[in-house]
């Protein structure tokens, strides 16, 4: 590793170690969960389980925060470390090598599964972006999958509707979404991808009768996405499920271009292999 990596590692482990023992004392923990709204779970062990989970995760993802370790492959002109492989996985193997580190590292992959999406496949201005805010930690990302309280897929309801709306009181090109799919509940930014059916051929790309598909990126925020009950297996990171009623957002969210939209689900199996 180079010598300013090297500072920015220990910095990062430094920082891990001693969150890590403050999420223990459960003082600051509290804290950051007092800012979320709390999800009831029945059981009150299985409360007090997720409450201690929640806390280090939250703990981690401050750590890596400060530590500039989200943008752990991100080139310089985003702001990231621009480390190579090697230097990556010598990096997550000493995280994952302290006591409650693997929480940490399966973040890391999460995000950086997004992260490595949106460098392949976003254009420009969704890479400058988002690329800046997700390897500083401001904004985290995720992509979003099948969900596993989906119905079967052959009555999904999953699907991209290309039509004009209405996006912050102006008229707009864009997407109606219905979808059911999860996530980690951490992420600001859910990437997924959809069954794209353009009756109208508003995009103009191909015929309309073609079978495409479209990565797209959701904000957590947006309004009419719901996000269910965490799951309670034992995860490194819960899963939460997302679900999508006829919800809009505009053509830009749409990975890419308009143009090359078609196959979302291999943009998205970019990001995985990446990590790889």
């Amino acid at each position: 590793l180079h010598v300013g990596k090297v500072g920015f590692l220990e910095i990062g482990l430094d920082i891990l170690r001693s969150v890590r023992h403050e999420g223990e004392r459960g003082q600051a923990g509290d804290d950051i969960l007092a800012n979320h709204q709390p999800i009831r779970l029945a059981d009150d062990a299985s409360s007090r389980r997720a409450h201690f989970g929640a806390a280090q995760i939250e703990f981690g993802a401050a750590a890596l925060r400060q530590s500039g370790l989200f943008g752990l492959d991100l080139p310089l002109e985003f702001d990231g470390l621009n480390l190579h492989p090697a230097e990556r996985n010598h990096v997550l193997q000493a995280i994952a090598a302290l006591d409650g580190g693997g929480p940490a590292v399966a973040l890391l992959a999460v995000t950086g599964a997004a992260t490595s999406t949106i460098r392949a496949h976003g254009n420009d201005f969704q890479q400058r972006l988002f690329l800046p805010r997700f390897g500083s930690g401001e904004k985290l990302g995720a992509l979003a999958h099948r969900s596993p309280w989906a119905n079967d897929a052959r009555h999904s309801p999953d699907r991209a509707l290309v039509r004009r709306g209405l996006w912050k009181g102006r008229e707009n090109l864009g997407l109606e979404l219905r979808f059911e799919k999860s996530a980690v509940p951490m992420a600001d930014e859910f990437l997924l991808s959809l069954p794209l059916h353009d009756p109208d051929n508003l995009l103009g790309a191909e015929p309309a009768s073609a079978a495409r598909s479209a990565a797209i990126l959701v904000p957590r925020d947006i309004e009419g996405l719901e996000l269910l009950a965490p799951s309670t297996d034992d995860l490194l990171l819960p899963l939460v499920g997302l679900r999508a009623n006829a919800v809009f957002v505009p053509v830009e969210r749409l990975l890419g271009s308009a143009a090359g939209a078609g196959d979302g689900r291999a943009q998205l199996d970019t990001g995985l292999i990446a990590l790889c």
